[in-house]
């Protein structure tokens, strides 16, 4: 409680009407352009010091940070765009937070250096670096729901439930949640794909591709693993992993030394077997980062079934190159509805083509809207063709074929000639 307290009278200390002055005043100061980045955009000094300017993009409005991306203000954009260019004129640097004397740059422990004198300078003597970040994460905190707030901010739940609950500076309204064109599934296997290493990211392929529990998860160790068949060996039955996850756990294990205990999740500096509180935590803090706060295992478990059941249905039309929905129905005991919704979902990817005969794989059968282009290839090459040649060459039905023809040569396409064949205009048969 002292420490919140503490820090409630260090944010009352932030006088904004003078730090905007300052800044105003100050615009080709560097000490100016850290405090926009910590005060305006909420960035950790070291974010601030690994910070370069292909992180910016001013068309979008925004700050890409390695594990999430932050509105760009106005005026904090037009101070780094006023600092670029002093900058690109003293030298070619690549990062923001470098000295114009030597073009190289700074040192992290000199961005608090040097915002502290410019904070003494106009009085603030109490206020650092840190207590301007913590008033850009109240703001937000103050805008937000606190799962995208803690989206938007990187602070861990872990710190949020520390330093920030409780505090009433920090009560949180209801807000709805930020909206994205991406679907859960999308955001998910995003998640996955960018937190491939660390017990944080192992923890969620495990329990969310391999829908292991959390005590599960935390109790696997390595000689439960069986990488060669791609299975873990549990207590009572093998649970079969996907390729991508067999391929985490391979990258993952030639980091453990024989010192190592032999979980396969251990926390980073002690190198001991997590607990489940941990794990749900720091799993839980990638989700939130994602926008997947809201949704529980289960739930997203049942996304990643279904993707895989999409890949087999793949791979099986691959494999017998033509299928049609009851052979889906009959091989993956599907019901009607469900076989159809899936045909259509990878249709709709371009993983499969439906004409009247079935659904083909996208490498055997063109689209429908390149049939003509395909069609006078094909009678150009074989001088005339009749409807049954090119339907069994595009594995679709004489109807379709043969509607098709006729609009081409009613548009002066093609040329119908005797016994049904057709051939382009302006050529001999």
């Amino acid at each position: 409680m002292q420490r919140r307290t503490m820090r409630d009278q260090t944010k009352s200390q932030i006088n904004s009407d003078v730090l905007w002055d300052y800044l105003d005043n100050n615009p080709y100061e560097l000490s100016s352009v850290v405090i926009h980045l910590a005060w305006r955009e909420g960035l950790f000094r070291r974010e601030i010091h690994n910070l370069r300017w292909d992180q910016i993009d001013y068309d979008a409005a925004s700050v890409r940070l390695p594990n999430r991306t932050v509105p760009l203000e106005g005026k904090t954009a037009r101070q780094l765009r006023m600092w670029h260019n002093l900058i690109d004129s003293s030298g070619d640097t690549e990062y923001v937070a470098c000295s114009t004397l030597t073009h190289r740059r700074m040192a992290e422990q000199s961005l608090s250096r040097i915002v502290r004198d410019a904070l003494d300078s106009i009085g603030m003597k109490e206020i650092r670096l840190i207590d301007l970040r913590h008033d850009f994460v109240r703001r937000i905190m103050e805008q937000y729901d606190y799962n995208d707030a803690l989206k938007l901010t990187g602070e861990s739940l872990t710190t949020y439930r520390i330093k920030y609950r409780g505090n009433r500076h920090y009560e949180l309204p209801t807000y709805p949640s930020e909206q994205t064109d991406e679907t859960d599934e999308q955001k998910l296997k995003r998640a996955l794909e960018e937190n491939r290493t660390g017990a944080a990211g192992v923890g969620l392929w495990l329990i969310h591709v391999a829908g292991l529990s959390l005590h599960a998860a935390k109790d696997l160790t390595w000689d439960q693993v069986n990488l060669e068949r791609c299975v873990l060996l549990l207590d009572q039955s093998e649970v079969p992993i996907t390729e991508d996850l067999a391929e985490v756990l391979r990258n993952e294990k030639p980091g453990r030394s024989a010192e190592d205990d032999p979980h396969v999740l251990l926390t980073p500096k002690s190198r001991k077997p997590m607990d489940v509180a941990r794990l749900s935590t720091i799993t839980r803090d990638i989700l939130i980062r994602y926008g997947l706060a809201n949704m529980r295992g289960n739930k997203l478990r049942g996304s990643i079934q279904k993707d895989k059941v999409r890949q087999q249905i793949e791979r099986f039309a691959e494999e017998r190159r033509q299928i049609i929905r009851q052979d889906v129905e009959a091989e993956f005991q599907l019901s009607k509805g469900l076989a159809y919704s899936y045909l259509s979902e990878l249709v709709e990817a371009g993983k499969l083509i439906h004409t009247s005969k079935g659904y083909f794989p996208a490498s055997l059968v063109p689209p429908y809207d390149e049939w003509p282009s395909v069609i006078k290839q094909q009678i150009q090459e074989r001088g005339t063709a009749t409807v049954e040649e090119l339907a069994e060459f595009l594995h679709a039905g004489k109807y379709s074929v043969r509607r098709l023809l006729r609009k081409m040569a009613t548009a002066g396409e093609l040329k119908l000639v005797r016994n049904g064949e057709y051939r382009l205009p302006n050529t001999e048969k």
